[in-house]
């Protein structure tokens, strides 16, 4: 039996949320397209999904370079609306995703800490969204976040409006924020968060594959 991430009665199941893994951007930083770079033998977006396709059976890409992703055999989205940075790409999943909830993942961050992601089912009843944050004085991690579908409104008026900072419509919406202790205490060290943007951080990444395996 699929294993429903509920821990509590407070949390919803993985049958009620969509992952979207963004694989968007300009990886100006990488010199190549990011989510196809290779780490331990894996592209990026190869190695998230293996890490999570044994919980979650609604996975989907979201692109606009389908050339490079139909390998992986789930369904590819194009932005909805073009030319807006990540928050473009976090619309255009929620636009998609048919589910009450959905779990966005950046390529970027190659680990994924399958306990974090069970945490933040668990506590997003009451909210549109819970966003993790490594501390209250930085920006929150709102590319490994989950938002309730109802968010869209508020995305789309805010981008209507010129705004395209990614974390720029929380004013707008009930978000619980996961702070850094919640996270250590499933993730110690909260390297699943760690973002390889350059081909120095893919040197770092190779470090670490070891407390992420996959499945």
């Amino acid at each position: 039996m699929r294993e429903t991430a509920r821990r509590n009665s407070m949390g919803i199941g993985v049958q009620e949320v969509g992952v979207a893994i963004l694989a968007g951007g300009k990886s100006s930083r990488m010199g190549s397209d990011k989510g196809l770079v290779m780490l331990d033998g894996y592209p990026l977006v190869e190695r998230i999904i293996r890490q999570i396709s044994h919980l979650f059976e609604d996975i989907f890409i979201v692109t606009n370079k389908p050339e490079g992703y139909s390998q992986f055999g789930y369904p590819i989205v194009g932005d909805v609306i073009r030319d807006v940075g990540p928050l473009g790409g976090v619309y255009t999943a929620l636009d998609y995703d048919k589910n009450d909830y959905t779990l966005i993942l950046s390529c970027d961050m190659p680990f994924v800490c399958q306990g974090i992601l069970v945490y933040l089912l668990d506590i997003v009843e009451k909210y549109q969204a819970v966003v993790p944050r490594m501390d209250k004085l930085s920006h929150p991690e709102p590319l490994r976040a989950l938002y309730r579908n109802d968010c869209l409104k508020q995305i789309y008026n805010y981008l209507k409006t010129g705004g395209r900072k990614a974390i720029g419509f929380y004013d707008e919406i009930d978000v619980r924020y996961v702070e850094r202790k919640e996270i250590e205490d499933i993730d110690p060290g909260a390297m699943s968060f760690f973002n390889a943007n350059t081909p120095y951080d893919l040197v770092e990444a190779g470090r670490l594959t070891k407390y992420y395996p996959l499945i």
